[in-house]
């Protein structure tokens, strides 16, 4: 979390008003995979249940306004519109996917821009007393670490929005297990978590050193 913040601090304000654009493309993205996933449950029960329409006398209205379709046209259809939705879907993360690299690359560039412009900007001294080497190093290394930092913190976005869409499907189809699955989850996260904490410190702090 404080990466993310320190992240966000970094960023100037046109900067962080494409990263919020892109958090609304991204939470889009996670509405369209649960909505994928969500069609999917009435899809099986269409084809596995024989008397679907009887079994579910609460869609009567919707089934009337479709002219009562048999069981083979309803099978199609919704195969239809699973396969539209599908393909709106991969579009649409698609084009997400383009957004933020785009968006990724275009901070690493302006960030090294305005680095190599503070560094020119800096009297002679500045640069006596400093090897060029370490300089160029935070100009092409550290800028780049500090974009993967942002690629992977979009991704981790990502895939929490995309999860929480998830889990919220699943606590209203099946609550216990689900609630079952998070905590055992959960509890594994954490425990990778504060077992590898120290070491991948100590592992970016000897990447410095021996780049």
């Amino acid at each position: 979390m404080k990466t993310h913040t320190k992240l966000w601090r970094i960023l100037n304000p046109q900067q962080r008003k494409r990263a919020l654009i892109i958090f609304f493309l991204t939470f889009i993205g996670m509405l369209m995979e649960v909505l994928g996933v969500g069609l999917v449950i009435p899809a099986l029960a269409i084809i596995s249940e024989n008397d679907f329409v009887s079994k579910h006398q609460e869609l009567t209205p919707l089934f009337n306004l479709l002219g009562n379709p048999t069981r083979e046209n309803l099978i199609i259809s919704g195969m239809v519109l699973l396969a539209v939705v599908y393909f709106i879907k991969a579009l649409f993360l698609s084009f997400l996917a383009w957004k933020q690299a785009g968006f990724s690359f275009g901070i690493q560039a302006e960030l090294s821009q305005q680095l190599f412009a503070g560094y020119m900007r800096k009297p002679y001294s500045f640069h006596l007393e400093r090897n060029s080497s370490k300089l160029i190093h935070n100009i092409i290394i550290e800028i780049t670490n500090i974009t993967n930092a942002l690629q992977q913190g979009l991704l981790v976005i990502t895939e929490i929005l995309v999860l929480f869409g998830l889990l919220m499907l699943l606590v209203t189809v099946e609550p216990v297990g689900t609630l079952l699955i998070i905590t055992s989850l959960s509890l594994t996260g954490f425990l990778i978590y504060m077992i590898t904490r120290n070491r991948i410190l100590r592992w970016g702090e000897a990447r410095q050193i021996h780049e």
